[in-house]
């Protein structure tokens, strides 16, 4: 389960954020937050997702052509197939601590199908709205290529991600196209911006800086879903690890916490984050990471 102090300082980012970029759009990529109107009772049920870096639980629908696609295990997406998400937060549950439970409405998410539309976003087109309708903050078209990036991950399944619960229908495709597409390369410490380096000690000289489709491609929203691998790699190799976009204006970092004390079988670790916001202050947050056995 996400650390509550970062799922806070992710809250209060998105707030900052809202301040800094004003109004939301409506329109996102030509969709609507209701152009598909009631798809939880019209569409087929797909699976549910769990998401660690941001404790968000995901439903994921189908329309009939996309579930058609689905059950005969296709990689290549006719027109008019459309995926439909639905993000919930998700809190410890008082009653069974080991649980998580729904906590708050955080999101809708589309993905279409239409070749000539979106022939230059491997022909799907992308849109996430909040729960009153609006996109969220940020350039639209650096979401939709954070969108793009991270499906390119999913390549080898018509870069759909999500496939039917328990697996009775698919066959599973197989592929490392998460390690393919996102690796690290070690940089020193003075490359990095002074904006960046100024949260690490001096006496650091190297980093972990991921490369690949990630970097290539990211917004705001990335940031939070690529620091559970982050972490990771701190951990491998005891040095800092950052995400750091192609042009400079996002960067997720991530980097051993010599204050913070947690339990056994944990270490502790602290994280930076910028936000969408050109005046906003970066977000700053330190939690306990579970070391794998």
């Amino acid at each position: 389960m996400m650390p509550k102090s970062i799922f806070i300082s992710i809250l209060f980012g998105f707030t900052l954020m809202s301040v800094a970029q004003g109004l939301a759009e409506t329109k996102m990529n030509e969709m609507t937050a209701d152009q598909f109107g009631d798809f939880k009772a019209n569409f087929n049920f797909v699976t549910v997702r769990y998401r660690k870096d941001s404790g968000e639980i995901r439903f994921v629908y189908a329309n009939d052509i996309a579930w058609k696609a689905l059950k005969n295990n296709e990689t290549n997406y006719p027109d008019g197939a459309v995926f439909a998400k639905v993000g919930i937060a998700s809190e410890e549950d008082p009653a069974f601590p080991s649980s998580a439970v729904p906590s708050g409405k955080r999101r809708i998410q589309f993905m279409l199908k239409d070749k000539n539309k979106y022939m230059n976003d491997q022909g799907w087109g992308y849109a996430l709205f909040d729960w009153t309708g609006n996109t969220f903050p940020g350039d639209l078209k650096e979401v939709t290529q954070g969108c793009i990036g991270c499906h390119q991950i999913a390549k080898d399944r018509g870069f759909v991600f999500s496939q039917i619960i328990g697996d009775q229908f698919v066959k599973k495709v197989e592929f490392d196209a998460w390690k393919n597409t996102n690796k690290f390369k070690s940089i020193k410490l003075s490359e990095l911006p002074k904006r960046i380096q100024k949260y690490l000690s001096s006496k650091i000289k190297t980093v972990n800086s991921l490369y690949g489709g990630l970097s290539e491609s990211s917004f705001y929203g990335t940031l939070d879903e690529v620091r559970p691998l982050l972490s990771k790699k701190v951990l491998e190799s005891k040095m800092p690890a950052i995400l750091l976009s192609k042009d400079e204006k996002h960067f997720s970092l991530v980097f051993l916490d010599a204050k913070k004390i947690c339990s056994k079988g944990e270490v502790a670790l602290s994280s930076v984050h910028s936000t969408a916001g050109k005046d906003s202050p970066d977000l700053e947050s330190n939690f306990c990471f579970q070391i794998s056995n």
